[in-house]
């Protein structure tokens, strides 16, 4: 076993004076029991030299190569936490020094940032952020040996912010409309999820190559246990599948914009065709008036961009698992 020169040169504090080495019996026998039990740990795997030297950078950079091993689709958003917001605050730290009392600091710094839309950050995206970074200590954890030797105590946020919108009936051909006027990949987008409740990082990443039109037939891979996912497109899915993905290769994706451009933020489509349905507006964040004309109001002039109020994309997911 390697030796840390950092146990036999040890210090110890008397009477809040620091002595080194052998001065008296008392301090020798205590600097001989720490000794004794540092190596009985590391003897067993509790602890090492190493990892008080493990970075939080390290660990991160673990668990999401594990995740990427595993196929998890979260990773791309797991990076992106990681690089946009968590690295920045904890990638100089080093995985001990951690605790409970830097994180609240954290929570405290993120809720002072806003979003692009000008808006407070949620607790749940804070929550999720905080998720990810316990998970790196977990997977630490279970390394072998340890690369930490604890987890720190994370207190995660109350989340208030539940949507619970639907897309009623009478609602869905004029939004089916409107989203057919933002272009062929968001009315397909929006009818996919509306009937098969979907997710928009499941829509973005469908591949031409699963969709079988012939048999009608989508396929989604194999579940954890092995059994094959398909899903039987109707009538109404085919055609607009079909002219989703004319002139594409296999491996390209479905839904893209004009041009075989990648669909990444699409709120602003889908705020619009919203509000053309009836089924949002844009309002004011200082005099609450409805604003008609983009995002700036003319009423007061305020520098602030227009809040949205009214159907999320996310809602056809619920609107889609309640029609099953």
């Amino acid at each position: 076993m390697r030796e840390d020169s950092s146990i036999w040169s040890y210090q110890i504090f008397v009477n809040g004076k620091r002595e080194r080495g052998s001065t008296g019996q008392r301090n020798k026998r205590e600097a001989e029991a720490f000794v004794r039990r540092k190596l009985s740990e590391y003897s067993i795997g509790v602890s090492s030299p190493e990892s008080s030297k493990v970075g939080v950078e390290e660990i991160m950079e673990g668990l999401l190569l594990r995740n990427e091993n595993n196929g998890n689709s979260s990773v791309a958003d797991d990076e992106a936490r990681w690089k946009n917001h968590l690295q920045p605050f904890f990638g100089h730290f080093r995985a001990p020094q951690v605790s409970s009392e830097l994180i609240d600091r954290y929570i405290n710094y993120r809720k002072s940032q806003n979003t692009r839309s000008g808006t407070p950050t949620q607790n749940g995206t804070i929550n999720r952020e905080l998720a990810l970074l316990k998970s790196a200590f977990n997977h630490a954890t279970e390394q072998t040996p340890p690369k930490v030797r604890f987890v720190p105590h994370f207190n995660m946020l109350d989340e208030n912010n539940v949507r619970r919108g639907f897309v009623q009936d009478d609602q869905y051909s004029r939004l089916s409309d409107e989203c057919a006027v933002e272009g062929v990949w968001l009315e397909g987008m929006f009818e996919v999820s509306y009937a098969y409740g979907w997710r928009e990082d499941e829509l973005l990443r469908l591949h031409v190559r699963q969709l079988d039109f012939i048999a009608k037939i989508i396929d989604l891979g194999r579940t954890k246990n092995g059994d094959q996912r398909m899903i039987t497109m109707t009538d109404h899915l085919l055609r607009i599948l079909v002219r989703c993905a004319y002139g594409k290769k296999p491996d390209d994706f479905v839904f893209t914009r004009e041009g075989g451009i990648p669909v990444k933020d699409f709120r602003d489509a889908w705020w619009n065709a919203c509000i053309r349905a009836g089924l949002g507006r844009f309002q004011c964040r200082d005099c609450q008036q409805i604003v008609t004309d983009g995002r700036k109001c003319r009423m007061c002039n305020s520098k602030k961009k227009a809040k949205y109020f009214g159907l999320h994309f996310h809602d056809l997911r619920r609107t889609g698992v309640r029609n099953k």
